[in-house]
């Protein structure tokens, strides 16, 4: 897919990236992916994949991808260099919403709507929009996708609350319709979404640790992912509750007194509502 191509020349690179493969069993798609460690220091100091590899990478700066592959284990290894964005170095997911910008402003001048769902609609690689009607939806579904497969940017993945949204992209090479369950949902930022039921969720595995210190209540709040703020009426509570701690000028590792201790244990339990330890909660639409 020219993502990378046969280095001229070892040991000329200017930096060597380690990898890994990396197996996730949940991925809808992808079950494989290579990780690029772009932080690794050298000796003197000095679905997102595919979206960055379609932004090439300007060739005087591939020297400073180059990694060493090879096909068998005890075969040669050669020298290759990435010619494209790479998942693992500082600047990839810059460049990639730099490119979104880019092609939202490429159709700002005739179709504004378009260019509105792509510059604000986008998170990395995921996108998450939608409209008044039905129809509305499949106009966009249709038009998003013949503008970003201008660039080389194809969205591979659709999910819709409506099976007939679904049912009317078609299922080839060109197009990905994942199929989800009645027990599947869809996570991004946290927040698990179920397109059959039209339900958003969070999965929390919160602690049931009895012994209550600073350190444990600081670590339970900081396993409620909320980078969207939807659980802020009930974290907000155990933010003050930290703030109390800290205004009294605990220990870390100092066992709180019994008030103290109920009263964290009581939120974390309200948290459970008195359910399994990995709880999911879910708002229905019209809840929220």
């Amino acid at each position: 897919m020219g993502h990378m191509k046969k280095a001229r020349g070892n040991n000329c690179g200017k930096y060597y990236l380690p990898h890994q493969a990396v197996i996730r069993e949940g991925s809808l798609t992808t079950k494989l992916r290579v990780v690029f460690d772009a932080s690794a220091k050298t000796t003197n100091g000095s679905d997102i994949e595919k979206m960055y590899r379609q932004i090439k990478v300007a060739e005087s700066d591939q020297d400073y991808q180059r990694i060493l592959w090879r096909e068998a284990k005890e075969g040669p290894k050669g020298e290759y260099k990435l010619q494209t964005v790479t998942y693992g170095t500082a600047s990839a997911p810059f460049l990639a919403t730099r490119t979104l910008q880019e092609i939202a402003k490429s159709c700002e001048p005739y179709n504004y709507l378009l260019s509105n769902i792509i510059k604000n609609d986008f998170y990395m690689d995921d996108l998450m929009t939608g409209a008044d009607s039905i129809n509305e939806c499949k106009v966009i579904q249709f038009e998003i996708s013949k503008q970003l497969q201008k660039y080389g940017f194809h969205l591979r993945k659709w999910m819709s609350n409506n099976s007939e949204i679904i049912a009317t992209i078609p299922t080839n090479s060109e197009n990905e319709v994942i199929k989800i369950a009645e027990d599947e949902t869809v996570k991004t930022l946290g927040i698990q979404w179920d397109p059959a039921k039209d339900m958003f969720g969070f999965n929390m595995n919160l602690s049931t640790e009895k012994l209550v210190t600073k350190r444990q209540a600081l670590s339970d709040l900081a396993r409620i992912f909320n980078p969207m703020g939807w659980l802020s009426p009930m974290t907000v509570l155990a933010k003050l509750f930290i703030q109390k701690l800290w205004l009294m000028k605990l220990n870390w590792d100092e066992l709180l007194d019994e008030n103290l201790a109920k009263e964290w244990q009581e939120f974390m339990q309200h948290m459970r509502q008195k359910k399994r330890t990995r709880q999911l909660y879910m708002l229905k639409l019209d809840q929220l």
